[in-house]
């Protein structure tokens, strides 16, 4: 483990001052009293330097929990910090405000700090800053700790693609028969929305057609190659919405990328977490 840095304060070099005076007092007039309260001080300033550096470099941090989301919302670290000694510091994300925190000596506090905003990808926590000063605010120490762990930025969600037909169900045409109207539900087509209903006053509706081919409710493949015409940000930020419109309606559905591999038929949190965090490691244009 690295040492802990010290930096010195503005009042240390007052302080200096104020003990050479001292000592230059108590040789001139030979003053004993004045060389007890020289060494006095310069003893409490030395050991609370020892102390504090003792002190920061005992602290211990665990990664409870980095949360991942999606680009551009805020997400959160959560630690736990330690200490055989108790101790008021400061701490922080390298390049983030820093927080004041109190440790009492053995306890265990859970500690939350707001990640820096990133870009889509895979990211580790970064470093963490931990910085106190001695009682007497002559110097201050700070040390430096790599986290463990890593956490996924996922895609934007937005899209206003429709979401693919099931596989093997042709469009609505003219041997599909009329069963009747729905409430209307994320990306279903233009195509298929009950206008007269609308019209009339009422919510939005969508039209079911069936076809008797025993595939209307078959899985969506999420395929990219549908989305060429979009930059590969925008594709894959569509297919993060259609994830989640296929998990918001209890849909089954599969995740096609046209580079890196692709995930299998599915359905639930697991199947979600899958395609959102294949989605955040794509490999950029």
């Amino acid at each position: 483990m690295s040492r802990a840095r010290l930096h010195h304060e503005p009042l240390l070099l007052p302080f200096a001052g104020l003990l050479v005076v001292l000592a230059l007092g108590a040789t001139q007039y030979a003053n004993n009293l004045g060389f007890f309260f020289t060494f006095w001080l310069a003893t409490i300033a030395a050991g609370g330097l020892i102390g504090l550096r003792r002190k920061i470099e005992g602290i211990t941090c665990r990664v409870l929990q980095a949360e991942s989301g999606f680009e551009g919302t805020p997400l959160q670290l959560v630690l736990e910090m330690r200490t055989p000694q108790a101790i008021s510091m400061q701490l922080g994300l390298a390049s983030e405000p820093r927080q004041p925190l109190h440790l009492v000596a053995g306890e265990a506090r859970p500690l939350t700090l707001g990640l820096p905003a990133r870009k889509r990808g895979v990211h580790a926590p970064g470093r963490l800053l931990i910085s106190g000063r001695d009682r007497l605010g002559l110097m201050r120490a700070e040390h430096e700790r790599t986290l463990g762990g890593r956490y996924w930025v996922y895609p934007a969600a937005h899209g206003e693609r429709p979401l693919p037909e099931p596989a093997g169900r042709p469009p609505p045409a003219g041997g599909d028969e009329f069963e009747g109207i729905r409430p209307y539900r994320a990306g279903d087509a233009p195509a298929r929305i009950h206008w007269k209903s609308l019209a009339r006053g009422s919510t939005l509706q969508t039209k079911q057609f069936g076809g008797g081919d025993g595939l209307r409710h078959g899985p969506r493949v999420l395929d990219e190659s549908r989305l060429a015409d979009l930059p590969r940000e925008a594709r894959l930020s569509q297919l993060c919405a259609w994830v989640l419109a296929c998990e918001t309606q209890g849909e089954p559905y599969a995740l096609r990328l046209q580079s890196g591999p692709s995930v299998p038929l599915g359905q639930g949190l697991d199947q979600r977490l899958r395609c959102l965090r294949l989605l955040a490691e794509a490999p950029r244009a």
